[in-house]
């Protein structure tokens, strides 16, 4: 198994395990993240560099894949021979599994240079699982199939893609072969990792059709394990059961779902897992989210504190996304910004699919403060990934795809902005669909009202019966311009008074000066030119201050066509200064008509 799943309980003596298993979880998100923060340098090899036979492949040879069952490397691997390979790569199918023995000694051999022998798991009672210094796992048992060496012989279109797919199905055979051994903590181990496989990339798995055996998976898991002793795959499976939540898949209790992933970030400190860790404060931020933003800016600040700290390059990378994502919530756009630049780099080491979650982190970051250049620079590689990879994306590749649209849009490139909506619009999205009424939100400028209404009466309605906070602060946020803009005035009544508590409750302070703007609007229609537009320049300046940019100067082009040629005069020199700042040429156009 890859080193951090075979770690075991954590160090000590078992009375001190068995009161870590006891402590409370219900700590605050605060005092979670600080504790946390202060133990960022887990997961650091203890053997320098000596953990095993996987990492050290892994390592020597960069982005050639270990398909089973490590998680690392979500692009599948690179065609790149092995040399002096220490497994069989021949024709024959069976499962193989490699041990250590008494003396560790080939951990001294150059790596070029292992003559380990593979052996057929019991064949030899007097092998033995060798445990080095520290207590983990030197080089196995390492469940090892044949078949995985096909992920290395694949051609260069399918090394592009993230393959969930796949990995499931290696899974699935792997423990199927563990259990007609009678291997049961290497059943546990491969059910644990598979779990984690779901838990973030549900969204790039194809179908439904596993899920209910991902789901009697978990089940098992718990129930064999037990919930009391920490390890690496009872941290695994509470991950596991808190993404039920994000994903909507099957019931679930909010309150659960949260303590489960607080105390996943618990045992990955406990048993010196940085994948796990990356895991589950994944989880962590997704079922805060579901109560709205205002843990966002404490959760990204100590998130990407974590994420530097860490060794494994993919797991930093995703934790960094998702804590420029928070910091943008937050409305941090400059610390999204900085966090979202440090992922550039590491997503150029990790595989193409990794480019599309920074580019939906750098969208979050880049898109409010309008730095549209700089967006269309980040995103611009977005529609050709999407299609490389067979036209299935993940909902940061739709992310990316709507901030690349939009920036064309704005950049007056017609051609290049259809074409990116063109790929957003046919992209199939497995899994749910989170949070879409941000993106019709992103594309209304470019799409029309009519359009975006059209998309926003086609999402799914909520699942499982409990409202999502943020992802209703995001649908009132539409629904709040599309009302104003379509003149109804009824809904936009009841629209406003959810707004402006809304916006309070969850930490969204825009909602209350797009209601403002609204009612602008409703001024104008009424024939109050001059009051329209000072109470829509008080909202686009509010707007302005909290980083909402591109918004601000936005919408004042959106009024213009209700107002009085004398004060359309107004509002648009005060919104040309706006958009001319940020490069919004499209929308600059539609300013300059009313002057």
């Amino acid at each position: 198994m890859p080193p951090d799943a075979a770690r075991g309980p954590p160090k000590g003596d078992a009375s001190a395990s068995g009161a870590a298993a006891r402590r409370s979880c219900r700590l605050s998100l605060g005092e979670l993240l600080d504790r946390v923060a202060r133990d960022r340098e887990i997961g650091r090899p203890e053997l320098e560099r000596q953990s095993g036979l996987v990492l050290q492949v892994r390592e020597e040879l960069a982005h050639v894949g270990q398909a089973l069952p490590d998680l690392r490397q979500e692009c599948c691997a690179s065609a790149a021979p092995l040399q002096r390979h220490a497994i069989d790569a021949g024709a024959q199918l069976r499962m193989q599994f490699v041990f250590t023995g008494d003396d560790d000694g080939c951990r001294r051999r150059q790596q070029g240079n292992l003559d380990l022998e593979p052996v057929v798991f019991g064949a030899s009672e007097r092998q033995k699982t060798g445990i080095v210094e520290g207590g983990r796992l030197g080089i196995g048992p390492y469940i090892v199939a044949e078949q995985t060496v096909r992920v290395q012989r694949t051609d260069a279109s399918a090394q592009a893609a993230v393959r969930p797919d796949e990995a499931w199905g290696y899974y699935l055979e792997a423990m199927a072969a563990a259990e007609r051994l009678g291997h049961d903590a290497e059943v546990q181990r491969l059910r644990a990792w598979a779990t984690m496989l779901w838990s973030r990339w549900r969204g790039m798995m194809t179908g439904d059709t596993w899920i209910p055996s991902a789901l009697d998976m978990l089940d098992h898991g718990l129930a064999d394990l037990g919930e009391e002793l920490p390890s690496f795959e009872l941290g695994a499976f509470l991950t596991g059961r808190a993404a039920m939540a994000f994903w909507g898949l099957g019931t679930f209790s909010p309150e659960t779902a949260r303590k489960d992933a607080e105390r996943a970030v618990e045992i990955a400190q406990d048993v010196d897992s940085e994948i796990l860790l990356s895991y589950a404060l994944d989880t962590l931020y997704a079922v805060v989210m579901r109560d709205g933003f205002c843990e966002s800016g404490s959760f990204a600040q100590r998130a990407a504190e974590v994420g530097r700290g860490m060794d494994d390059r993919g797991e930093a990378h995703e934790l960094l996304v998702t804590a420029a994502i928070a910091f943008a919530h937050a409305g941090r756009f400059e610390d999204a910004l900085i966090v979202g630049n440090e992922t550039v780099a590491l997503a150029a080491r990790l595989g193409p699919h990794r480019t599309l979650h920074t580019g939906s982190a750098l969208t979050h970051a880049l898109l409010p403060p309008g730095q549209l250049l700089e967006l269309r620079e980040a995103t611009a590689t977005a529609p050709a990934l999407v299609v490389e990879e067979g036209m299935r994306t993940c909902f940061h590749g739709l992310n990316a795809l709507a901030g690349q649209a939009l920036c064309a849009f704005e950049c007056g490139d017609d051609g290049a902005a259809r074409h990116a909506l063109e790929i957003f619009d046919a992209a199939k999205l497995s899994g749910r669909q989170f949070d879409p009424a941000h993106r019709i939100d992103m594309l209304r400028p470019l799409i029309g009202a009519a359009n975006a209404r059209h998309r926003l009466s086609e999402i799914e309605p909520m699942e499982n019966g409990r409202p999502d906070v943020q992802q209703h602060v995001h649908r009132v946020r539409v629904e709040l311009q599309l009302s104003a803009l379509e003149r109804d005035w009824a809904n936009l009544e009841a629209l406003g008074e959810r707004a402006r508590k809304l916006s309070r409750s969850a930490c969204a302070p825009y909602l209350e000066w797009i209601a403002d703007w609204a009612f602008a609007v409703q001024l104008a229609d009424a024939g109050e030119g001059r009051d329209a537009g000072a109470r829509a320049l008080a909202a686009a300046t509010a707007l302005e201050s909290c980083g909402e940019r591109y918004l601000a100067a936005r919408l004042l082009v959106d009024l213009l066509p209700v107002l009085d040629p004398a004060e359309a005069r107004v509002v648009a020199a005060d919104a040309l200064t706006r958009l001319d700042a940020m490069g919004a040429q499209s929308s600059a156009v539609e300013a300059r008509a009313y002057l």
